[in-house]
């Protein structure tokens, strides 16, 4: 799951995906290295220090832990989650 960050003065940005989500999948590596990460409200938040303000990618190296359609949102800061449907396939 690659998450594109447009460039910004903001010191630190979150990403928020669905516990659904993540509950079906074994999170492999994150790159970056979030510097904090937290639970609440059915949600996984990673906090993300930036450097530069530049745009930046930031990869969540995942495994599926079951086949089939599973269901998932992702939103950045404050935003409003997006909505999305992974197929896994055997």
């Amino acid at each position: 799951l690659d998450i594109d960050i447009a460039s910004s003065g903001e010191r630190q940005v979150r990403i928020r995906i669905s516990d659904e989500y993540l509950k079906a999948m074994n999170v492999r590596m994150i790159t970056p290295e979030p510097a904090s990460s937290s639970f609440g409200d059915r949600q996984h938040i990673f906090a993300f220090d930036r450097s530069l303000p530049a745009a930046a990618t930031i990869r969540f190296e995942l495994e599926p832990r079951t086949v089939g359609i599973q269901p998932g949102w992702v939103a950045v800061d404050g935003g409003s989650p997006i909505s999305f449907t992974h197929f896994i396939y055997p």
